[in-house]
């Protein structure tokens, strides 16, 4: 199978959701091109699929009509929903003006790829054949050495998610001292004197930032945006062997007493699992050591991606009616 894929702007979401799968694919025998922002003619006319991530503008929606009119499959991949970001995220202005050419893309294609059930209850509002693909690890997403002192609480995420560590920071606060200190990655900090905002790493290299927390938090909000979300974080703290405190919110609620990690409601939760984790360093390896066999990786997974690239029927869904294609 010869598959061509898109996308916007090179970010995580494309990361994990094209360029993970599509390497998955090469190693498995098919013929893979990767484009950023638009295809030529000729990539098209070599495809057996087009696979489309986020794609909104124009040129994609007629890169799409193209390829239908070659007879070739077009899937449409989406990991977040862009129906419900709240007015705090970064690019809830630009999906607002955008979303309505996001959807006539959507509606083009012959399948939408998305990362579990709520995802797609909402795109089955746009289209006919949706199919659930989780996200997953490369191989080499794993647990490096830890080269600090003292005990590290970490949090990495986007800026779109600052709510979601604010509704925390209180409770990390009063745990931080000399020997303990909090890292935060991806655009987020928080004042305190041991506090600490980490510097962006290349994606391929961001499993050894990771790999510096002695405890993950994944606070989440309740929110629609947040429900639609996938459980990435969690695979991402448990594949370096990191424990982590999550809160049951969407994605995230399934895996109470999957031995990775603890789920924290209110604050006094938070603040008992903090201390738990702490003071037991044993309990912290264990569940990183159940972690890091728990999480998920690319070879589970692919089967689901090249079957909806293919097409099969078992892999397809009616409206309302979600197709679980791979867990």
């Amino acid at each position: 199978m010869r598959i061509l894929a898109a996308y916007d702007v090179f970010s995580a979401c494309a990361w994990y959701r094209l360029a993970i799968p599509l390497h998955a694919a090469s190693l498995a025998g098919c013929e893979v091109r990767l484009r950023q922002a638009s295809v030529s003619a000729s990539d098209l006319a070599w495809c057996d699929v087009f696979v489309v991530q986020r794609g909104w503008h124009p040129n994609m929606l007629r890169a799409v009509t193209d390829a239908r009119i070659l007879g070739k499959r077009v899937v449409y991949d989406l990991d977040d929903d862009l129906w419900t970001v709240g007015p705090r995220n970064s690019s809830a202005a630009f999906w607002k003006a955008h979303r309505e050419d996001a959807e006539r893309v959507i509606r083009a294609c012959h399948a939408v790829t998305v990362t579990g059930p709520a995802l797609a209850s909402t795109l089955s509002r746009h289209h006919d054949h949706v199919s659930i693909v989780p996200n997953a690890l490369p191989p080499d997403f794993t647990r490096t050495s830890r080269p600090h002192d003292g005990l590290v609480i970490g949090w990495a995420g986007s800026s779109s998610h600052a709510e979601d560590l604010e509704m925390v920071a209180e409770s990390v606060a009063g745990f931080l001292g000399p020997d303990v200190r909090l890292e935060t990655a991806g655009g987020c900090a928080v004042t305190h004197e041991h506090a600490v905002s980490l510097k962006a790493v290349p994606i391929e290299r961001y499993h050894e930032l990771l790999s510096r927390f002695d405890i993950g938090l994944a606070p989440l909000c309740d929110s629609r945006f947040n429900r639609a979300k996938s459980d990435l974080k969690l695979i991402e703290y448990s594949a370096v062997g990191v424990p982590w405190i999550a809160s049951p919110v969407g994605p995230y609620k399934p895996h109470k007493g999957c031995g990775a990690g603890l789920l924290a409601s209110t604050p006094t939760e938070w603040k008992r699992h903090l201390a738990f984790l702490m003071e037991h360093p044993e309990a912290r390896r264990q569940m990183g050591e159940r972690g890091f066999e728990w999480a998920r990786r690319i070879d589970t997974t692919l089967p689901a991606w090249l079957a909806v690239w293919e097409g099969s029927r078992g892999h397809r869904r009616d409206r309302g009616r979600a197709s679980l294609a791979a867990s």
